[in-house]
């Protein structure tokens, strides 16, 4: 019944798409992190991927309460904790812009002797 709805469903859709985006870097980080002597490529795999992961988790999460009308705040569904979750993610590993404007993806992206 939901997805009928146009609206509704670019809102699904665009939480797929970020929810995908957020998988896509995790994996790449974790590959990096597998690969030995790769040290400057896992550090910047692993600040794409906390740049995307964070903010997209938190969006998505907001978003599906808001497409599940509101009922994600009762205790009857458990959208609301993974909200919560998402939220104290984001707070315990800071801001997205501390992990790319100016600091870890910006100094690994940035050309050598820069």
């Amino acid at each position: 019944m939901i997805g009928q709805f146009q609206g509704v469903k670019h809102t699904v859709a665009r939480m797929l798409s970020l929810t995908e985006q957020a998988r896509v870097t995790a994996w790449d980080a974790a590959r990096a992190l597998g690969e030995d002597g790769a040290a400057e490529e896992a550090s910047l795999a692993v600040a794409v991927a906390a740049a995307t992961a964070l903010d997209a988790g938190f969006q998505v999460t907001r978003t599906c309460i808001q497409v599940l009308g509101g009922i994600g705040y009762t205790w009857e569904h458990d959208a609301h904790l993974y909200m919560r979750r998402a939220q104290s993610l984001r707070i315990l590993s800071g801001s997205t812009a501390s992990w790319s404007v100016g600091s870890r993806v910006s100094r690994s992206t940035a050309p050598a002797g820069s």
